[in-house]
Parts: C-alpha cells; structure tokens; sequence
C-alpha cells in the first residue's frame, strides 16, 4: 500500500464494510468515501511525527502517496483509519476493537526496533518492515 486509496481500501475491508468483491456497500456506508480524505490525513498527521521531525504535509488527493515507511504505513495507518471511521458511523464495537489494535500498533512502531551488530562493519540496523 503507498496511496491514500489503499489504505482507505484497507482499513474498510478491515471493518467488513465492502462485500464479497471487495466493494464499499453504499447502501450503507457511502458517506466514508466523502469523508475519507480528512480520516486518512487524521492518522498520516498522527503518525508522521513517529518518524520525521519535519513539518507534516496533509495528502491533497486520496491519489497521493503517503511518505511513512513501510511497516508504520501498512500495518499501522489502516488500523488507525478503520478506529476513525467506525467511530464517524458510530460503530462502537468496531471502534473499540480498531482503537486497541491500532494503539498497540502504534506504540510497537513508535519504539522502532534497532540493534548494533558488534561483529561485523555492519553498524547500527533498524527493521522497517
């Protein structure tokens, strides 16, 4: 996943809200796709600062690439999308299970894992995912 499209697709096929083709059910929840953008742009900002230390630059477009590193942006950011928007459609017990996931997520991520590697030139190592 690298666009904001993916991991809106993503964190919807979490919550169950596409049918077996894998389509948004927009009988039910069309509404997502409008707000999608401003949920996606919530959790970038939120975990940007896990990593950069530059200013955060919301997406423009759900077409946009999102610049986190692999492990935060596919394992991490749908979780957090999929807590926002089952809260926007008050879906509570997705809510709170996304909420959970993604907190844990996002404190594994936060503490990166690194290590120095004393018997060889190789240095410091730190997984990206």
């Amino acid at each position: 996943m690298k666009t904001g499209a993916e991991i809106r697709d993503r964190a919807l096929t979490l919550l169950h809200y596409v049918d077996q083709a894998g389509r948004l059910r927009s009988d039910l929840y069309a509404d997502l796709y409008a707000r999608s953008l401003d949920i996606v742009n919530q959790i970038y900002g939120d975990l940007w600062y896990t990593t950069h230390t530059t200013t955060f630059e919301q997406l423009g477009s759900l077409a946009d690439t999102v610049m986190l590193p692999g492990r935060i942006r596919d394992d991490v950011m749908p979780y957090g999308v999929a807590m926002l928007m089952a809260q926007t459609i008050g879906d509570g017990d997705n809510q709170n299970l996304y909420a959970s996931l993604y907190s844990r997520k996002r404190t594994r991520a936060a503490s990166q894992d690194c290590r120095v590697d004393i018997w060889s030139k190789g240095g410091r190592r730190c997984d990206d995912g």
